[in-house]
């Protein structure tokens, strides 16, 4: 099961216009119930430590799943 953690952003919010340290930490893991397909859900996190960048919030919950079909 992959984790990960993004590197720190830059304090003076150049890129986002929200100043402050932003941090992410994803999970994601693989399952395979039959041989030709690929089941992918993964959990991430965005955390921004003074700001409320996220729709006046100052963590982004994010859940996706992806299906790959092999054939």
């Amino acid at each position: 099961m992959p984790l990960g953690q993004s590197p720190p952003t830059p304090l003076d919010g150049d890129r986002t216009g929200f100043d402050r340290l932003y941090t992410a930490v994803t999970a994601g893991a693989s399952y395979h119930p039959y041989p030709s397909i690929l089941l992918r859900p993964e959990i991430r996190i965005d955390h921004n430590d003074s700001s409320r960048a996220f729709e006046n919030k100052s963590d982004l919950f994010t859940a996706t799943y992806s299906v790959i079909v092999v054939w």
